[in-house]
Parts: structure tokens; C-alpha cells; sequence
């Protein structure tokens, strides 16, 4: 017969091995890019937009995240970002950010974590939007068109020269310890069972 003190053992280890897997989930949503497919790091000028887009082609078959080079000069702007088939804005919206409050007065480098992985088509094109929901912000862009694979966009969906200073790609997958840990709990909660099962 299981005693009280195994049944606890068991119980916590259960909630253990959870809140692992909640814990490496949540790592992976929040995490970085580690893995860059297309970015663009040429010498860069500043745009005032409210919108403004850059298309790439992506060699990877899905999306989590992009980083761009904003400034704002002492405001706060609210910007979003939106993943669209095709080139321009013209296209079906594929995934999008949640809002990002964007704030500097010396460029910066900022995350947008897409609300869930976006499918991509490798060599087929899509655009990047970044919309402020507020104020105007300051993007920077290349002073020549150093991105092959892509053009910029300005606030009326049409072509402009220079492209976004941007990087693109996919979060990082869990660390090998980590999983390695979630393994060894779950293995132990496992072995709690099978102990269960042959105590008569």
C-alpha cells in the first residue's frame, strides 16, 4: 500500500517536472534571437515615421522575432509590429507583436517578440511593419539599398530607398542542461510510479 509520505514525494515531483516545462516554454518565448536568418547592419540615417516596413526573404521556415534601431528623443511611442505576405503592406497580416513602448535618445536596438511563431515559406517574400499606436519614432535605415533580399516602405506603402537597419530569426532552443534537469525529474517521477505499482 502507497504511504502518505510517498503519495507527497510523488505529488511534488509532479508539480516539479510542470513547472519546468511552464518554466523552458516561457524561457523560449522570452528569449533572444539566436538564430539570425536576415538582417541588415549597414550605416544608417534616421526616418520620423508613424509606419514604415522593410520586406525580406527568409531562408528559415518560421519567424519569433525582430529587432530594429529606434530612437524617439524623449518620448515614449507604443510600436507594433506586424509580419505580412508578400511585399508592401498590401498583403494578409501573418502574426503580430504585442505593443512595445519604445524610448531613447541615442539609438537602440529593440525586441518585438511575435505573439506566437509565424510559418514562413523559404524564398518567398514578406514584409516587416512597424506601426506606432501613438506618437511618431525615429527609425534607422541604410543610406544605400544594402539589403539583397528586401526593400524599405514608408508610411503610404510606397518603395523608398535605404533599407531598415533590422535583424530577424527564431528564438533559441532550450539549453541541453535544462532539458536534461526536466528529464531527470520526470525519470524520478517515473520511478515513484513503478515503485507504486510493485508494492503490494
Amino acid at each position: 500500500m502507497l504511504t502518505k509520505k510517498t503519495s507527497n514525494i510523488r505529488n511534488i515531483l509532479a508539480l516539479l517536472s510542470l513547472g519546468l516545462i511552464v518554466f523552458l516554454t516561457h524561457t523560449a518565448d522570452a528569449a533572444m534571437i539566436t538564430v539570425i536568418d536576415q538582417q541588415n547592419v549597414g550605416t544608417t540615417i534616421g526616418v520620423t515615421l508613424v509606419t514604415v516596413g522593410q520586406s525580406f526573404t527568409p531562408t528559415l521556415p518560421k519567424i519569433d522575432a525582430a529587432e530594429f534601431s529606434i530612437q524617439t528623443f524623449g518620448q515614449i511611442s507604443s510600436v507594433r509590429l506586424d509580419v505580412l505576405e508578400g511585399n508592401g503592406f498590401n498583403g494578409a497580416v501573418l502574426g503580430s507583436s504585442s505593443p512595445v513602448n519604445v524610448f531613447g535618445t541615442e539609438p537602440s536596438f529593440f525586441h518585438f517578440d511575435l505573439n506566437s511563431p509565424v510559418a514562413l515559406v523559404p524564398g518567398n517574400p514578406y514584409t516587416l511593419r512597424l506601426q506606432s499606436l501613438d506618437t511618431t519614432f525615429f527609425v534607422h535605415a541604410s543610406t544605400i539599398d544594402s539589403y539583397a533580399g528586401g526593400t524599405r516602405y514608408g508610411a503610404s506603402g510606397l518603395v523608398e530607398a535605404g533599407d531598415l537597419t533590422f535583424t530577424e530569426g527564431v528564438h533559441a532552443i532550450p539549453e541541453p542542461s535544462s532539458i536534461a534537469l526536466c528529464a531527470s525529474v520526470l525519470g524520478i517521477t517515473s520511478l515513484v510510479r513503478r515503485r507504486k505499482t510493485n508494492v503490494p
